[in-house]
């Protein structure tokens, strides 16, 4: 049994905040807690800041590390590197890298802990962090192909595949062989064809992202050393040119979520029975009135009323 749960505290008055839902959340929390977010303060500043102090008074961070030793919540990437400094958001008015987003684990489950890594400033002004958790649950499953729709767009594919089918029926007319198993194995080629495309593809891509972040990760650390705005400005070039990149995935991704609907909107399946049920519950019928005029608000009530009107409707 998990428990996530997400926290995204005020910049003002933390550990209220994080007091209340601490109380809120234990109310239900079963099996392993996992706690993200950002809670909009370093825990310690020496550490979790650039410049070693935070505005955030000393009552408040010793309140809240209190309350999370209380609830026996640890840092995780603090677990894992306790002497590192990284940090998840910077400032640009005060020009100063902070520490502002963490996961926490209950210490009962520290050893499931697999890693908890800072990702790189891309396209937020938080960084991404990654915990990876080992877990019994987990089953590796073999992924199902599915064509990349993009690549029918491309007319540089699209004549090396016209190339490579006249290649294929030109070799392969032969009078002992039947017309059907020629055309049925023809598939299996444009099949072939087509996932080494996308693999090719693919790699590309992934090299060029990989190459922009790994391009990123060393202006970032020389940003967090320096803080001189002639590397920021080269930061932010970076940044916008990873943006690029990726708009091609999100083009994709958007294009086969907009198919899925259109295949699956008006079919009997998960979909429908999840629109279904929002409208069913708008729906539902509260209280009913008898012939006397007297309300029926509990379910028997209301069914028995139904029962009864319509046994004296057909009777």
């Amino acid at each position: 049994m998990y428990t996530f749960a997400n926290i995204y505290a005020p910049n003002k008055s933390q550990h209220k905040f994080l007091a209340k839902f601490l109380t809120t959340l234990n109310d239900f929390t079963e099996g392993c807690l996992v706690l993200g977010g950002d809670i909009n303060l370093p825990l310690d500043p020496l550490r979790d800041t650039s410049s070693g102090r935070s505005a955030v008074p000393i009552h408040i961070l010793r309140r809240i590390g209190s309350l999370l030793h209380s609830n026996r919540l640890v840092d995780c990437w603090r677990a894992l590197h306790p002497d590192d400094k990284d940090y998840t958001f910077f400032s640009h008015p005060a020009q100063t890298y902070s520490r502002l987003d963490y996961f926490f684990l209950s210490h009962y489950h520290l050893q499931d802990l697999h890693s908890a890594t800072i990702g790189n400033l891309t396209w937020s002004d938080h960084a991404p962090i990654t915990m990876t958790l080992t877990s019994p649950l987990y089953r590796t499953a073999a992924p199902s192909w599915r064509l990349n729709d993009s690549l029918l767009a491309d007319p540089t594919v699209i004549q090396d595949c016209t190339q490579a089918l006249e290649h294929y029926f030109t070799e392969n007319t032969n009078p002992d062989l039947s017309p059907l198993t020629i055309w049925e194995a023809h598939k299996c080629v444009v099949r072939g064809f087509y996932i080494q495309k996308a693999a090719e593809f693919k790699r590309q891509r992934s090299t060029a992202i990989s190459d922009a972040l790994t391009r990123i990760a060393t202006l970032e650390i020389l940003h967090k050393g320096s803080l001189d705005p002639d590397d920021l400005i080269e930061l932010t070039t970076a940044r916008r040119d990873l943006t690029t990149l990726l708009n091609s995935s999100y083009h994709r991704q958007c294009q086969r979520s907009k198919m899925f609907f259109f295949a699956h909107g008006d079919k009997s399946g998960r979909l429908l029975a999840r629109m279904l049920q929002k409208r069913r519950a708008a729906s539902y019928i509260a209280k009913i009135r008898d012939s006397h005029k007297k309300l029926h608000y509990l379910p028997g009530d209301i069914q028995s009323t139904i029962r009864s009107y319509y046994e004296s409707l057909y009777n």
